[in-house]
């Protein structure tokens, strides 16, 4: 009987440790699947704020790169708006790099930090950037490229209004043309009453009618 009950005691205990034992592992497998989910939320929410940040940046970045004439204009906006901005010249331009700490704040050091690089360059009409943010192990977070046309010369805009005004010039000059052409017209008319041809007719008509009446009153 003793015997008995002590393995009956054993084979409970055993079932009860199983149990437990799987239970642990059920309970282990949900915590390792809730704990994966809520990294990867985790990351995603960084990763948005991340880009979110890069792209108010490199927009910034852009902006400046649209009220510029010129590269080194350019690189000198750069200089006055990041105080540690650092331009490099290059074979076709300038390469800006601008360092952002974890706050995506302008700072000095170049360590472990965020990098914003722009590569400047221009041809006679236009002004290029290529303008890109990398994160502190060097990948790419976001990447922006901007074409701006450099204003016309003054000289040229003065000579298109200086056109405007011999266009005006000679509009004016062929209403004076047509002014001409109605005293021509006017003179014509003038000429024409002067010559009174109706009036020639009608003086010879009335003396024809008076030698008629002479050489009546005779016979």
């Amino acid at each position: 009987m003793k015997a008995e009950l002590k393995r009956k005691r054993a084979s409970s205990a055993s079932l009860f440790l199983m149990e437990l034992v799987v239970a642990i592992m059920f309970f282990t497998l949900a915590a390792s699947v809730c704990i994966t989910i809520f990294v990867r939320a985790h990351l995603q929410s960084e990763n948005a704020k991340a880009l979110n940040h890069a792209i108010n940046i490199c927009s910034d970045a852009a902006e400046l790169v649209r009220t510029s004439d010129s590269v080194s204009g350019c690189a000198a906006n750069f200089g006055t708006v990041y105080e540690y901005a650092t331009a490099e010249p290059g074979e076709d331009g300038y390469e800006i790099s601008v360092y952002f700490n974890d706050d995506y704040l302008p700072t000095a050091e170049s360590g472990l930090a965020k990098v914003e690089t722009v590569s400047l360059s221009e041809t006679d009409t236009l002004l290029m950037a290529d303008i890109r943010f990398t994160d502190a192990n060097g990948n790419d977070v976001y990447s922006l490229s901007v074409t701006h046309a450099k204003p016309a010369a003054n000289g040229s805009s003065v000579d298109n209004r200086g056109s405007d005004a011999d266009n005006k010039a000679a509009t004016s000059g062929d209403s004076g043309s047509d002014g001409e052409t109605v005293s021509n017209n006017a003179s014509t008319n003038d000429e024409s009453d002067e010559s009174g041809t109706p009036a020639v007719h009608g003086g010879a008509a009335g003396n024809n009618d008076s030698a008629v009446n002479e050489e009546t009153a005779d016979e």
